[in-house]
């Protein structure tokens, strides 16, 4: 009796560890789903993380590419102002030096013809003439005095480029 009562005691110690067994590879394998889970999850983030990573990276770099397009479009942009204004100076100089040549010629035509009146004995109207020319120069001066200013004006603005 005392064999069959250890011999029984042996059965249900074995019975006892077997189920422990079971439930403790019942919960090895919940575990192993579970950290399986986890590390399927740890590698889509990871993915995720890499594929916004690069994304973040391509879109600096067009970000980058396309600030230096505006730098140099600008640096263009400047370059022509700068050369516009040159020709808009040069231009006005011409103007100028045209008005000075055409006030100078008007002085000679005038000089000229008052000495044909006074050798014709035309005086008066040499006179009315010399009037007339004398309000064309001073036409020309005010014209000349604009085209300084405008001159001077261009001259600025080429400065503060």
């Amino acid at each position: 009796a005392l064999i069959q009562n250890q011999q029984r005691e042996l059965a249900a110690e074995k019975q006892g560890r077997a189920e422990v067994q079971a439930e403790l590879l019942e919960a090895t394998r919940e575990s192993q789903g579970v950290v399986e889970l986890q590390q399927e999850k740890l590698k889509q983030e990871g993915q995720s993380m890499a594929a916004a990573t690069k994304a973040r990276d391509e879109a600096s770099a067009r970000e980058e590419g396309l600030r230096k397009a505006l730098r140099e479009s600008e640096a263009a942009l400047d370059s022509q102002n700068s050369e516009l204004l040159t020709q808009r100076i040069s231009i006005t100089q011409a103007s100028t030096e045209r008005a000075s040549l055409v006030i100078s010629e008007s002085r000679f035509e005038a000089d000229l013809a008052l000495r044909a009146s006074e050798a014709a004995g035309v005086e008066e109207a040499l006179r009315l003439e010399l009037e007339d020319r004398e309000g064309l120069l001073k036409e020309m001066r005010l014209q000349e005095q604009v085209s300084k200013k405008e001159l001077k004006k261009l001259e600025l603005k080429v400065e503060q480029l």
